[in-house]
């Protein structure tokens, strides 16, 4: 139990950042390239690469080049599952009888 508490405590650490967790949920179970991120976000490009390498240390998002574009996923099923906890408590579908296809586009820039 000692070292799945350890783990969860260093994910919620991660999470503990406003910017990282709209990354995150920007990226729900999809991938998306540094520029939608940016553009769907507002967050500017220092802040941005700042927040990315951060969560690619911790181990949360995966990077993949295709050109001169860098895609980014959630790397572990686990961070999926606490990013719609997250949604489900803090965010609820805004649209009657449907939810939204990613927590971002339900909860809007201010989760």
């Amino acid at each position: 139990m000692i070292p799945a508490a350890e783990l969860a405590a260093d994910l919620m650490r991660s999470l503990s950042h406003p910017q990282r967790l709209l990354v995150l949920c920007a990226l729900g179970k999809d991938e998306k390239s540094v520029a939608q991120l940016r553009d769907e976000l507002g967050i500017d490009q220092v802040p941005m690469s700042q927040q990315l390498m951060r969560l690619r240390a911790d181990g949360l998002v995966e990077a993949r080049r295709e050109g001169t574009s860098v895609f980014y996923r959630i790397a572990r099923q686990e961070v999926i599952s606490v990013i719609e906890a997250l949604h489900a408590a803090f965010c609820p579908a805004t649209r009657t009888g449907e939810d939204a296809a990613t927590p971002l586009q339900a909860c809007g820039p201010g989760l």
